[in-house]
């Protein structure tokens, strides 16, 4: 089983990856964390789990979530290019 989580892409592998490589990844990761929160905090069953992760994991949603912290990135993180690597990936994969 830990076989899984050894390295198989070496440094300049990782760093020539398509970022929308990296978002299905996240995705997963956010879609865990969400699955956890609803197990933890609801009694919902598990069609109902599913329909509401699903609801907060969307894209339309991480947008939303986006937007409604975009104020407080900006002295972060260079927001703007984040935002046009973005939406390159999403051109280059005709999403956008």
């Amino acid at each position: 089983m830990d076989e899984i989580f050894i390295p198989i892409k070496n440094e300049q592998e990782v760093k020539l990856m398509n970022p929308l490589v990296w978002a299905y990844v996240g995705d997963c990761i956010y879609e865990l964390y969400i699955r956890t929160f609803l197990v933890n905090t609801t009694k919902m069953k598990v069609h109902e789990l599913h329909v509401k992760a699903s609801t907060f994991v969307k894209a339309s949603s991480q947008a939303e979530s986006l937007k409604k912290i975009e104020n407080e990135l900006d002295g972060l993180y260079d927001y703007s290019l984040l935002k046009k690597n973005i939406v390159k990936s999403l051109e280059k994969a005709g999403m956008n």
